[in-house]
């Protein structure tokens, strides 16, 4: 039984070829791998974000997130009455229209509050 081909250790710092039956004269050095240097490589910028109730919020500090979801909800609620009525009254092309828009509002509103 003999050892794989590969490069083995000569412990003088350098590896030699064994070829699966017997040493080549191919021989190598071994040096430890540098790690990449810090100044010359770009830094990939990372978004700060802060977890609350299990929930990772990052994209606005939360209180924005807070004040665009308060306003996207109250717009989605002042059209709400809009789209009953119309649907009410017989135009129901145009409440069904409003009624899309207040729930595309409230869904952001959910989704911005969650950011």
């Amino acid at each position: 039984m003999t050892a794989p081909r590969g490069w083995y250790p000569q412990g003088d710092g350098t590896e030699r070829w064994w070829d699966g039956t017997q040493w080549t004269s191919d021989v190598r050095s071994v040096t430890a791998p540098q790690p990449p240097a810090t100044a010359s490589s770009p830094q990939q910028f990372v978004q700060p974000y802060e977890t609350r109730w299990g929930i990772r919020w990052g994209l606005f500090d939360p209180a924005w997130s807070l004040v665009g979801a308060i306003a996207l909800g109250v717009v989605a609620l002042a059209l709400l009455p809009v789209a009953v009525l119309s649907l009410l009254s017989g135009d129901a092309g145009f409440g069904i229209v409003i009624g899309l828009v207040v729930s595309l509002l409230a869904a952001g509103a959910v989704a911005y509050g969650y950011d």
